[in-house]
């Protein structure tokens, strides 16, 4: 077990080392500020945390089930010299959110950083739908966003106030698509969610954005592009014909959470490849 997590680790680091995408900020942007990333094993959420590590933030990792993706990452974090902590926990427990926020204090002594990128997809026909799919998609992709979005922003005011919340939203927040109501809806329920809170936050220096990214290159995508005819299905409708990395979206969030964004608010964010142009 090790042995593969610290190879896993090496690889990570060599990746890095050799991004496909140039990183625009320096490596001390974020010096000094710790930051949640909820959903931080794998996909969206791993880069996020990689890039928000890269621009010198310590970084506490959320996961529901980290496995040994949230180990490999804790080493990585540690191997670019950050401070990190792993914290398992269900973002649709009020309670355990509560607990989490808590403990990050504790381990880091503050939480200037919040992403809530933590979320699932159940796909089921609008006729099929049941109560199980409709409650825990909104309970992890919405109430999930409002539980963690509260205790970070608590956090923050008892630290006198500043900081910045980016919530992880989807095309799928003003595009539908079929078997994905409720999945859609709680998206859209994320953008307009977002408005909201960054409307209250803003007096307290509390920025708030949603991005929304598009076809993504992650486990979750794996599914929907398991055969060549499916990739090649995806790819006719983006215009710019490829599928987006993670590493794209981790390099917006970071951005959004550094100083060079703080006039940046509210912002509902698309990184799609043009997906959604003339949809």
């Amino acid at each position: 077990m090790i042995i593969e997590l610290n190879l896993a680790c090496k690889r990570e680091k060599e990746m890095a080392k050799n991004a496909s995408f140039p990183r625009v900020l320096r490596e001390d942007a974020l010096a000094g500020k710790v930051a949640l990333v909820t959903g931080a094993a794998r996909g969206i959420g791993r880069a996020v945390a990689l890039e928000l590590a890269h621009a010198g933030a310590d970084v506490a990792l959320n996961d529901l089930n980290p496995g040994e993706e949230g180990n490999s990452l804790l080493q990585t974090m540690t191997a670019l010299g950050r401070q990190s902590s792993l914290h398992q926990a269900d973002v649709a427990d009020h309670s355990a959110v509560e607990a989490m926020v808590r403990d990050v204090v504790v381990r880091h002594g503050r939480l200037d950083i919040l992403i809530n990128n933590a979320g699932m997809q159940l796909w089921e026909p609008f006729l099929e739908i049941t109560d199980a799919v409709v409650d825990r998609t909104l309970n992890v992709d919405l109430k999930g966003v409002i539980y963690c979005g509260q205790a970070a922003a608590r956090q923050m005011l008892r630290q006198g106030g500043g900081g910045r919340i980016v919530n992880i939203s989807s095309v799928h927040a003003v595009y539908s698509i079929k078997t994905a109501a409720v999945y859609d809806a709680a998206k859209a329920g994320v953008k307009r969610l977002t408005a909201t809170m960054a409307l209250e936050l803003a007096e307290h220096n509390i920025t708030v954005n949603a991005i929304a990214p598009g076809w993504i290159d992650t486990p979750m995508s794996e599914p929907l592009l398991s055969t060549p005819e499916d990739l090649a299905a995806a790819l006719e409708t983006i215009p710019i014909n490829r599928i987006g990395d993670p590493q794209e979206v981790g390099q917006l969030a970071a951005y959004l959470c550094s100083e060079a964004a703080g006039y940046i608010t509210g912002s509902f964010i698309v990184i799609d490849g043009g997906y959604i142009l003339g949809r």
